[in-house]
Parts: structure tokens; C-alpha cells; sequence
């Protein structure tokens, strides 16, 4: 039997399924592993490159790699046979499509060479590090910070060279985002201390100022019977 939120997964993925030609059994935008450094912030997250799409014997020898972000509850809405590449909505269009295009790479017949680094090295992507195209919005796609009080789900689609979906992985599972915390919940007042503490703190300053003040009597009194010596000497 499967729960609640795995029939939910399913079913997305399902009518994704549907919407394509194949996509990938077990193939599905990952986030970095817990020890990488900002692999999810406020505004960003980190998946691993999508190795299980592009080395499928089905990838295209050209196309491009596209990275689908959307509002989690709107997924099972989202129909990709209605929408070519050429008018997948832009990061701009959120607020009205609830999905948009975020990265688009080119594929060029070298669909792993992104699977395969130095020293086995991990490569991914970012979402929502691009802050220059909100500035200067001239790209057709904008990876633009992400909202932290929005739940995520992302896919990859693989397009051949005429810009027809071909390839797929299902939907991500839901991308919650740290959220910073709200000014008005945080504590700022100072906490009472108990009687003893307040002894302490008091005590402790006066005992300072009785071993400074003995410090300079001793050494006073150390330097007057130097001079005292000096002068019998004479």
C-alpha cells in the first residue's frame, strides 16, 4: 500500500507520463546530499545534474536540457502537450502559470560529459542564483531567486533539435525552502537571573578591587624600602 503523499507522487508523475513519449523509471530531480554547502537557502537550491536523463539511450544527439520549476500544488494541471518550448512561460509569468522555464542547456551529442568531472566530482544545478536577469531582464528564461514561502517541484525535458519534448523525468518531490525567522518571534528580553547568580556578580567585582588595591600596597611598599636601602647605602 502506498501512503498519502506517494500516491500523490505518482499521480503527477503518471500525468506526466502521459503527456510524453517515455520518461526514465526512478529518474527524478535530486537535491544535493546534506553535507553540501548551500544546497538549499532562502531563495536557492541544489539538484543534481539529471545523469539518468541524459545517458538514456533515447536522449537526443542535439537538443537542449530544459529545467522546469513549478508551484507544487499546481503540478497535476500542467499539460506539456499543449506547450512547446518556444512558449514555455518565463520566471516572470509565475504569479499567473504557476511553472516557468528556469535553465535551458544545449545538448550536443555529448549528453554525459555533464555526468562526468575530475576526481568524481558532483555536478549540479542552482536554482534561483541568477539575480542579473530580475536587474536587466533581457533572456528569454530567467533563473531568478526563488520565493521561500512557495513549495517547489521541479522536472528536466529533454527536446530534440526541433524543439519537441522527447524525453522527461517525473516531477520532483515538494522543495521547501529555509525561511528566515520572523523579527516579531524573537525573544529580546533579557532573562532574570536567579538570587545567587546575582550574588555572585556582585561579590566577584569586590574582590577584584581588594586584590588590585593589596597588589599596589605591596608593591608601593616594595619600592619604599628599595629607595630606604639605597639611601643608607649612600
Amino acid at each position: 500500500m502506498f501512503s498519502h503523499l506517494e500516491s500523490t507522487a505518482l499521480l503527477h508523475n503518471k500525468k506526466l507520463d502521459d503527456q510524453l513519449a517515455f520518461y526514465p523509471a526512478n529518474c527524478l530531480p535530486t537535491i544535493v546530499g546534506g553535507n553540501f554547502v548551500g544546497r538549499i537557502t532562502t531563495t536557492t537550491v541544489s539538484l543534481l545534474s539529471p545523469c539518468c536523463l541524459l545517458q538514456n539511450s533515447l536522449a537526443p544527439s542535439s537538443g537542449r536540457l530544459l529545467t522546469i520549476v513549478a508551484a507544487s500544488n499546481e503540478v497535476n494541471n500542467i499539460d506539456f502537450t499543449a506547450i512547446t518550448e518556444a512558449n514555455l512561460p518565463s520566471f516572470f509569468n509565475f504569479s499567473s502559470s504557476r511553472f516557468y522555464l528556469a535553465i535551458s542547456t544545449p545538448v550536443n551529442g555529448l549528453t554525459t560529459l555533464v555526468c562526468l568531472t575530475p576526481n568524481n566530482q558532483l555536478t549540479f544545478q542552482r536554482l534561483g542564483n541568477d539575480f542579473q536577469c530580475i536587474i536587466n531582464p533581457t533572456s528569454a528564461f530567467c533563473n531568478g531567486p526563488l520565493d521561500p514561502s512557495v513549495e517547489y517541484r521541479v522536472a528536466f525535458l529533454l527536446t530534440n533539435e526541433n524543439g519537441t519534448f522527447v524525453l522527461a523525468t517525473g516531477w520532483s518531490d515538494v522543495i521547501h525552502l529555509n525561511r528566515a525567522n520572523n523579527f516579531s518571534t524573537i525573544n529580546t528580553n533579557i532573562k532574570k537571573h536567579s538570587p545567587t547568580m546575582i550574588i555572585i556578580t556582585t561579590i566577584l567585582p569586590v574582590l577584584l578591587a581588594i586584590l588590585l588595591i593589596t597588589f599596589t600596597a605591596l608593591m608601593f611598599k616594595s619600592c619604599m624600602c628599595k629607595q630606604q636601602q639605597q639611601t643608607r647605602s649612600c
